[in-house]
């Protein structure tokens, strides 16, 4: 996987994500915060954050890809990988809440694309990227749509996901409705799972770098809504890892 196409995805990769969360940062550290915690609108304690668990699951599947296998046993992990990769929901819900963020509406829409839902049914991931490149588009950040469409094919995924797919020769054989049929050649294949792979690393690399950048005494004070009203300051909470972990007001004023 080291070659020049894949070194320079991963460095796109990074820019855009930094850039982007800088951008978040600077319109409102708070929202910006609520994004790289993961926050949703439930409560939520320590052991129920999924996206560690997402990660070591990851790094299980490469060691063991990277093991002696013939060559259909390979591809069937990495489509394995792949799945597991495009369903984990946190990575869509930091960028897009990150993009949410940026758009800067009032009150603050920063929980996991709950106006997506239809009743108790979540919104599919289709809808989630359609979402995260409409803002991206809105804010003229076209690196982040680029990435998305180098590293999602809906067709793979739902055919994998849904045990609709064979693997014949050098072929990614995919069964849809009806007498639909797709054909992919291996190395298709290989270099779309490569460029996620790259995509989720370099993810938790600029996620964790952010969330280790605050110290515990962090204070973000002086904070007002748009009518100029003041609202609560935010100490910042960092744990023994030296990882944000949280945040508590220390005045009456509202959060937001």
């Amino acid at each position: 996987m080291k070659s020049d196409k894949y070194e320079t995805f991963r460095e796109n990769v990074k820019n855009e994500l930094e850039s982007l969360y800088l951008k978040a940062k600077n319109v409102d550290e708070l929202a910006y915060i609520f994004s790289l915690l993961g926050l949703n609108s439930g409560i939520e304690d320590f052991g129920w954050q999924p996206i560690n668990e997402t990660l070591n699951l990851v790094e299980d599947f490469i060691s063991i890809s990277n093991s002696p296998l013939r060559n259909p046993s390979k591809i069937r992990l990495m489509l394995l990988m792949y799945c597991q990769i495009t369903e984990a929901s946190f990575l869509y819900h930091i960028i897009y809440n990150m993009l949410l963020t940026i758009d800067n509406e009032e009150p603050p829409r920063l929980f996991n694309f709950l106006d997506k839902y239809r009743g108790p049914v979540p919104p599919t991931i289709n809808t989630k990227i359609k979402s995260i490149k409409e803002l991206a588009m809105k804010h003229k950040l076209d690196g982040i749509i680029d990435i998305f469409s180098k590293i999602y094919n809906s067709d793979i995924r739902n055919a994998v996901t849904h045990a609709d797919f064979i693997l014949h020769e050098n072929e990614l054989r995919l069964k849809h409705r009806g007498d639909q049929i797709g054909k992919i050649h291996f190395e298709v294949v290989t270099e779309l799972v490569n460029f996620a792979v790259l995509f989720f690393q370099t993810f938790f690399q600029i996620t964790y770098e952010h969330k280790s950048s605050y110290k515990n005494g962090y204070v973000i004070s002086n904070r007002k809504d748009k009518a100029g009203k003041p609202l609560s300051s935010i100490e910042v909470i960092v744990d023994e890892s030296g990882l944000l972990s949280g945040f508590q007001t220390s005045d009456p004023y509202p959060i937001w």
